[in-house]
């Protein structure tokens, strides 16, 4: 299993980075819970990441990075809980 979770981070980080290149686009992560690669990818990024998730875990994720020093400038935090009526909150542009 970890032979495996290391190949898939490598191959989604090369995926990123190859579309990254490609110019801007906007991603969407739903129940993003505590991933962090928008936080730790290397360079420039030219996407815009929506990350949703719980309020209460999108908010330990914030205090945990900002604890920690990380800086980014292109993840949009939405704090919402998608199990009430996620159609309706995916309409609304969040």
């Amino acid at each position: 299993m970890r032979d495996y979770m290391a190949f898939a981070r490598q191959h989604i980080s090369r995926v990123l980075h190859r579309r990254n290149e490609a110019g801007p686009v906007r991603r969407c992560d739903l129940a993003a819970g505590l991933d962090s690669r928008s936080w730790r990818y290397p360079g420039p990024m030219v996407w815009t990441v929506y990350e949703l998730d719980q309020p209460k875990v999108s908010e330990f994720k914030l205090d945990v990075l900002r604890h920690r020093g990380a800086q980014h400038s292109t993840s949009v935090n939405v704090r919402i809980d998608l199990r009430q009526d996620m159609a309706n909150a995916l309409r609304s542009g969040f």
